[in-house]
C-alpha cells in the first residue's frame, strides 16, 4: 500500500515537472517571436526607406538634363518606367525650379495637396485609407518625388 501512494506522488511531481517544462518553452518561443518581428520590421523599413531614397535619387540624376532643355517627352517616359519597374512605387512627379509641376504620372490630374509635402528626402503622408512614404530628391532646377506604400 505504501507503494502504490509513492507511485502516485512520483508520477504527479513528474507531471507538474513536465508542465512547467512545457510552459517555459512556449515563453520563451513567443519572447523569441516578438524580438525577431520587431527585428525583422526595424531591417525591411530601413532597406525600404533607403531603396526608396535611392530610387528618387537615380531619378532626380537622369532627370537633369531633359529638365534643362524642357523635354516633357523624355521626362514623361521617364517616371512611367521607373513606375511600371518599381511595382510599389504609386505616383512620380517632377517640378521645375519655381515648383510647378512639369509630369506627373496621377492619372486624374494632379492633386495640388502633393506640392506642399516640403523638401525632406522622406516624409510619411496620410491620405486618409493608407499611408503612404513620400521620397524627394532635389534636381538641379526642381525636384523629383516618388510616392510608395508605407
Amino acid at each position: 500500500m505504501l507503494g502504490g501512494k509513492l507511485n502516485i506522488i512520483g508520477r504527479g511531481m513528474v507531471r507538474k515537472f513536465v508542465v512547467w517544462i512545457v510552459v517555459i518553452i512556449m515563453l520563451l518561443g513567443a519572447i523569441t517571436t516578438v524580438f525577431v518581428q520587431i527585428s525583422m520590421r526595424k531591417t525591411l523599413s530601413e532597406e525600404f526607406m533607403e531603396r526608396g531614397i535611392t530610387i528618387s535619387k537615380n531619378l532626380a540624376t537622369s532627370s537633369v538634363e531633359p529638365l534643362l532643355v524642357e523635354d516633357k517627352i523624355t521626362l514623361q517616359r521617364l517616371i512611367e518606367s521607373v513606375k511600371k519597374n518599381q511595382n510599389n512605387i504609386v505616383y512620380v512627379f517632377i517640378t521645375n525650379a519655381r515648383g510647378k509641376v512639369v509630369v506627373h504620372t496621377f492619372e486624374e490630374g494632379f492633386p495640388a495637396d502633393f506640392l506642399n509635402t516640403g523638401n525632406d528626402e522622406m516624409k510619411l503622408l496620410s491620405t486618409g485609407d493608407r499611408y503612404i512614404m513620400d521620397f524627394t530628391a532635389s534636381i538641379r532646377k526642381g525636384r523629383v518625388c516618388a510616392y510608395r506604400y508605407g
